[in-house]
């Protein structure tokens, strides 16, 4: 089974290693907890912040393109989306000493 995940070069395909537990059988896989990523989670939390961020600044188009030019092919509606999951419970903070809770 593989799994298809946002890095912050490109999207990766990497294959799920399935474990199973010698004392009661039970099989499950460890890619992700080893990874950090929870389930149906395809794009790491900080490379969505960011990709978030630069959606805030910058039109999507803009940012689409920023994403290509170091070889991320990055659609603008994961950083639409980007935009929408980090606005939704992160602190966002416009200049140093200045925030509030979104």
């Amino acid at each position: 089974m593989a799994t298809k995940l946002l890095t912050t070069f490109a999207w990766v395909t990497i294959r799920q290693m399935q474990v199973q537990c010698s004392c009661c059988g039970h099989k499950f896989n460890i890619t992700r907890p080893l990874l950090g990523l929870e389930s149906f989670q395809r794009i790491f939390p900080e490379i969505r912040r960011k990709l978030g961020l630069l959606g805030a600044l910058t039109s999507f188009r803009v940012a689409e393109k920023f994403m290509s030019t170091f070889g991320a092919a990055i659609d603008k509606m994961t950083i639409w989306q980007s935009v929408q999951k980090t606005g939704g419970g992160d602190r966002f903070c416009a200049s140093p000493g200045h925030g509030f809770d979104a």
